[in-house]
């Protein structure tokens, strides 16, 4: 009786995806900027225990956008350390546009071009050091940027609403968004 041999291959994609959510885990607990982090886990706080009635009362210069992630981080804090769990919807967002550039350029040019672009979006160190070590938000919004502008020669109505939902994030995004495209 002959064994049968089972193939099984990684796609080099899922391996610098999880190559860079490893690294993004590791260094996540160093440089932290602890004011806006502080900020964040403030208003997690407020949102899990207050709702969002009475949220503007205290300041805020976030649209609700963003809180609404925030409030959840506060329903599920202490899975994880807060160093690491308010970085975490950045870290996610910087994998998903990871792979989002892969899948473009894979279609413009091949899979290779593809992983090369997307492996050198993922350890840039300026994207690292934007999500991973100060803990902003910019690369969420690059994302829906980007699933609009890519879903724009596809679906009008999916682009518009990946659009629309850059609106509800931070002020300056949207600034940087417009002084980019109009």
């Amino acid at each position: 009786m002959r064994k049968q041999r089972i193939n099984f291959r990684i796609s080099p994609i899922l391996i610098v995806l999880g190559l860079g959510l490893i690294v993004r885990i590791i260094l996540g607990f160093f440089g932290t900027l602890k004011l806006d982090q502080g900020t964040f886990i403030a208003w997690s706080a407020n949102l899990s225990e207050n709702g969002f009635k009475d949220f503007y009362q205290g300041w805020s210069d976030y649209l609700p956008g963003y809180l609404y992630v925030l409030w959840f981080l506060g329903k599920i804090r202490g899975i994880i350390p807060d160093v690491l769990l308010y970085k975490l919807p950045a870290i996610l967002a910087d994998l998903a546009t990871g792979f989002l550039i892969y899948k473009i350029v894979g279609k413009l040019k091949n899979s290779k071009w593809g992983l090369i672009a997307s492996s050198l979006y993922i350890f840039n160190p300026a994207i690292l050091a934007n999500s991973t070590f100060w803990g902003q938000i910019d690369s969420i919004s690059s994302l829906f940027s980007l699933l609009s502008v890519f879903l724009l020669p596809i679906t009008y109505p999916l682009s518009a609403i990946y659009f629309t939902l850059l609106h509800p994030l931070p002020p300056q995004t949207l600034k940087k968004f417009r002084r980019k495209c109009f």
